[in-house]
C-alpha cells in the first residue's frame, strides 16, 4: 500500500492517522530488517529502538561512543544504521566515513545542521533534532531498500 498524500492540506489528527497506516505496511513488509543505532542520549536510543522495532525491524544493537561505534561497525551484522552526528562531544566523522566506504545506508540525526557537516557525510538521509517518529518512519523506509 503507498499513497501519496499532501500532508499540509490534511489537520494534524489526519496526518498522524496516514503517519500510522503507513508504519502498518512497512512493518509488514520489512521484517527482519537489522538496525544499529548510534546515540549517546539512552533515552532518545529507547524510543528511536521501540519505534524501529514498532515498524518491523529488528535492533540489533546500541553503541554511544566513538570507539564502540567503529567496533560496531566493523563487526557488521546490521543492514542499516541510525547515527547520531554527536557523539559524547565528538563528532561522528570517522563513523560516517566508515559506513560510507562499506557501503552501508545509515540515518544521521543531530541537534546540529546539515550544512555543518562534511560534503560526502551530507549525501546521507538527515533529521534534524528534535524530530518526530513519523520522520524517523519516512526516512527508515527509504533507507530500507538500500541495505549493505
Amino acid at each position: 500500500m503507498s499513497a501519496v498524500f499532501d500532508t499540509k492540506a490534511l489537520p494534524k489528527i489526519a496526518v498522524r492517522i496516514v503517519c500510522l497506516v503507513e508504519w502498518r505496511a512497512i512493518a509488514a513488509a520489512n521484517t527482519d530488517v537489522r538496525i544499529l543505532i548510534i546515540e549517546d542520549h539512552a533515552a532518545l536510543a529507547r524510543c528511536i529502538a521501540e519505534a524501529l522495532t514498532d515498524l518491523g525491524c529488528v535492533v540489533v544493537g546500541h553503541v554511544a561512543d566513538l570507539t564502540s561505534a567503529l567496533q560496531a561497525v566493523q563487526r557488521g551484522g546490521f543492514d542499516v544504521a541510525v547515527l547520531d552526528w554527536t557523539l559524547r562531544g565528538e563528532e561522528a566523522s570517522p563513523v560516517a566515513e566508515a559506513l560510507l566506504d562499506g557501503g552501508c545506508p545509515f540515518l544521521v540525526i543531530s541537534g546540529h545542521r546539515k550544512a555543518t557537516m562534511p560534503r560526502r557525510v551530507q549525501q546521507a538521509p538527515f533529521l534534524q533534532k528534535p524530530f518526530t517518529m513519523c520522520a524517523l518512519n519516512s526516512a527508515i523506509k527509504g533507507l530500507m531498500n538500500r541495505s549493505c
